[in-house]
């Protein structure tokens, strides 16, 4: 019985770290999604409000320094790797 016990209680430990760890990763995931979707938008949002005919050249301005922004949790590749609909 002991053992049953044990064994019941490590299935349910695995169980428990399972679902943790998907619903920690879909998480994550949405807030990187949700920060590059932001992203985009503040770029057309200034693009649009200033006129901006540029706007390849403010997209560059954009991301040349996202590494150097401690709240950015994305990369430049994940922005422009990123597609909202077709996922």
């Amino acid at each position: 019985m002991k053992v049953l016990n044990y064994l019941a209680a490590a299935a349910l430990l695995l169980a428990v770290s399972t679902v943790s760890f998907s619903i920690g990763r879909t998480s994550t995931q949405s807030t990187k999604d949700y920060q590059v979707a932001c992203l985009l938008g503040d770029i057309c949002k200034f693009a649009i409000d200033n006129g901006n005919t540029e706007f390849e050249e403010l997209y560059e301005d954009y991301l040349g320094n996202i590494d150097c922004d401690p709240r950015v949790l994305v990369t430049r590749e994940e922005v422009e790797q990123y597609t909202w609909i077709y996922k």
